[in-house]
């Protein structure tokens, strides 16, 4: 899985309505720490970022010096090494368990900051099916569709990304199609039918596409709400004040958000 920067304090995520410009948020009179990404359920050596901004929309990664990271269960101690100033990678390799709370605590030039994270369950993809536009003879299109059949053990929210299928080199490759981080569908118990239209039409066409893949990522009840206070800062509050400040996940003047996540992936072809 590739481990990147999944959260608009930094570059594209934070997006307007044009998914091709960030929103810009504020300017600070000194940096500010930004600590981001994600833990999963996968076996393997954990990443997460870090930088230091000047402003939010900055996609400059300024390393940090004098930082240590760790993830903590009542049994069990995970900690961060820092390298290039830049990433936080864990020590040894280990798996997110459904259900778990891990403590994440990091510490910044003496001050420390404590978040407890609850880690979801994962969500399984039953089906996966995209409608794209196709004209009649009198150039009336139909109504593009994204659905999705999820089975969640609990109700959570999940998140979405999708790629396009692009087979213009040698081999298949995957391009995610860009769009906000903050787009969140809050998932019942069971096995259900999601249509995910209203979010997508505005930013995304499937039409002449040979295939597209979805990864959707579980999310705990605290992730998902904070998401959706981010969404409506954006879309409703920011008015272009440099002095408006996005919610903070983290106590502190601290910018980012970590979470755990599973995920699972399906693809549709036409």
């Amino acid at each position: 899985m590739t481990r990147s920067i999944y959260i608009a304090f930094l570059s594209l995520i934070f997006l307007s309505c044009d998914p091709e410009k960030p929103v810009p948020v504020s300017d600070f009179d000194e940096k500010q720490l930004v600590v981001e990404g994600f833990f999963t359920d996968d076996t393997i050596q954990q990443e997460l970022n870090v930088s230091l901004v000047n402003n939010i929309g900055d996609s400059t990664l300024v390393p940090v010096e004098n930082f240590n990271l760790k993830l903590s269960t009542i049994s069990q101690q995970y900690p961060f090494d820092l390298i290039g100033g830049t990433k936080a990678v864990s020590q040894t390799a280990f798996a997110g368990q459904e259900y778990g709370i891990y403590e994440l605590q990091f510490c910044y030039e003496g001050v420390c900051y404590k978040k407890d994270l609850e880690m979801p369950v994962k969500p399984i993809i039953n089906s996966f099916e995209v409608t794209a536009t196709q004209f009649d003879s009198t150039n009336v299109g139909n109504q593009e569709n994204l659905d999705v059949n999820l089975t969640v053990a609990k109700s959570q929210y999940v998140r979405y990304e999708l790629f396009r299928m692009n087979t213009a080199g040698l081999d298949t490759a995957w391009e995610l199609m860009q769009q906000p981080f903050y787009w969140v569908t809050e998932v019942v118990q069971g096995s259900y039918d999601y249509r995910l239209n209203e979010r997508h039409l505005e930013h995304h066409k499937f039409t002449d596409l040979e295939g597209v893949m979805i990864k959707v990522y579980s999310l705990s009840d605290e992730t998902g709400e904070y998401l959706q206070r981010l969404q409506s800062f954006v879309q409703a509050e920011f008015t272009g004040s440099q002095y408006q400040n996005p919610p903070y996940f983290y106590p502190g003047n601290v910018h980012g958000i970590v979470y755990g996540t599973s995920v699972d992936s399906a693809i549709f072809y036409f």
